[in-house]
């Protein structure tokens, strides 16, 4: 019985978690962010664009540290940086 009830602990815990597209030079693929990161940020440079999974901290951080021609988006919701 205690491990039934573990095993569910589990699930609804690792069930939970955010879904971001992340996108680096190399790949391209939806990936389960960690417990910390609850946005999905996409970086828009000029010739390039990165995608993954930030803290609210990250999303503060990439949108003060933008240069004008460059776009910072977060979000929270399930692969909404598609």
């Amino acid at each position: 019985m205690r491990y039934a009830i573990i095993f569910l602990l589990l699930f609804v815990t690792l069930g939970n978690a955010l879904r971001c597209m992340v996108q680096t030079d190399i790949k391209s693929k939806p990936e389960e962010c960690g417990r910390d990161e609850v946005n999905c940020l996409t970086y828009k440079m000029k010739t390039k664009v990165k995608k993954f999974c930030a803290s609210n901290f990250d999303c503060k951080r990439f949108s003060a540290m933008a240069l004008p021609a460059e776009k910072v988006t977060c979000c929270n919701k399930d692969m909404c940086n598609q």
